[in-house]
């Protein structure tokens, strides 16, 4: 189970691995992202866009609108290893 404060999808939910690929943002990269419910992800922290330079590498603190950020080598290997429809809680 995943503890986040300040989140507002709270319950159950299923993972979801959706194209275009491993990366998004505007102004900053955030790398192998993985939804769990709506606009929510799981992701790396914030790299400067189209680098591997990091813009904000804060983790366990309310810094997101609900997103869970992780270190790029866990945010890849959920992204790599937990299959697509994975129920996970929110709590």
């Amino acid at each position: 189970m995943l503890r986040r404060q300040g989140i507002d999808p709270h319950g159950h939910r299923h993972l979801h691995h959706q194209e275009p690929g491993p990366s998004f943002g505007h102004g900053y990269t955030a790398y192998w992202w993985t939804q769990f419910s709506g606009d929510y992800l799981f992701h790396s922290v914030l790299y400067y866009e189209g680098s591997y330079t990091v813009k904000d590498g804060t983790l366990g603190g309310h810094v997101s609108h609900g997103c869970v950020r992780l270190r790029y080598e866990d945010a890849k290997w959920l992204h790599d290893t937990i299959p697509s429809g994975t129920y996970v809680t929110i709590y």
